[in-house]
């Protein structure tokens, strides 16, 4: 679905996006193992153009000390709606991340770590409406992935979702639809839960 400036490798050209519009902070999401490599060949791009790299996700969740030797600068763990904004409230502003809770980074070179383990946020109902509008490249989306559910008490071994289950009222998945038929004209909808 991306239709905007590829390389020789068809992949997004994150070189010539920097130049249309530079990026300070970039985020990532490093669910996957396998595509580690490709994140950590980006972070090495965006770190020499000076951008604040932070990264979320099962693999660095698990793995934050690779993640930070590899150039990311700061690790969220868990749900990170709320741990971005303070972080680029903190960016804005020069200060410290020791008050951040849920994230890890090198203070003085040394990896550490801010609890709680997981961050996970109570009252689902309270985020903001999904703003497909800020897919700057994107064709026209077909189907519209919206959230109901977080979390899972199943414990199954091969699994890494992890929490107790959580849940927004049915009204408020009904606005989230309701809002993306309004502003999107979305017809299609799959629930990601």
């Amino acid at each position: 679905n991306y239709k905007g400036p590829v390389d020789k490798q068809g992949l997004p050209d994150h070189q010539a996006l920097q130049k249309e519009r530079l990026a300070e902070v970039v985020g990532f999401y490093c669910g996957l193992t396998s595509t580690m490599d490709r994140a950590f060949e980006l972070v090495k791009f965006y770190k020499q153009q000076n951008a604040l790299v932070v990264a979320g996700g099962w693999h660095v969740h698990y793995c934050p000390e690779e993640a930070l030797t590899n150039g990311i600068d700061i690790v969220v763990h868990g749900e990170g709606e709320n741990a971005i904004r303070m972080i680029l409230d903190n960016k804005s502003r020069g200060v410290s991340l020791d008050q951040i809770p849920g994230i890890s980074f090198l203070d003085n070179g040394q990896p550490r770590r801010n609890p709680p383990e997981r961050l996970e946020i109570p009252d689902l109902c309270g985020l903001p409406y999904p703003d497909f509008g800020l897919l700057r490249y994107a064709r026209k989306i077909k189907y519209y992935p919206i959230s109901w559910t977080r979390g899972c008490s199943a414990n199954c071994e091969f699994c890494s979702v992890i929490g107790r289950p959580r849940w927004s009222i049915p009204e408020h998945l009904f606005e989230t639809v309701n809002w993306l038929v309004q502003t999107r004209d979305a017809k299609r909808f799959f629930i990601v839960d």
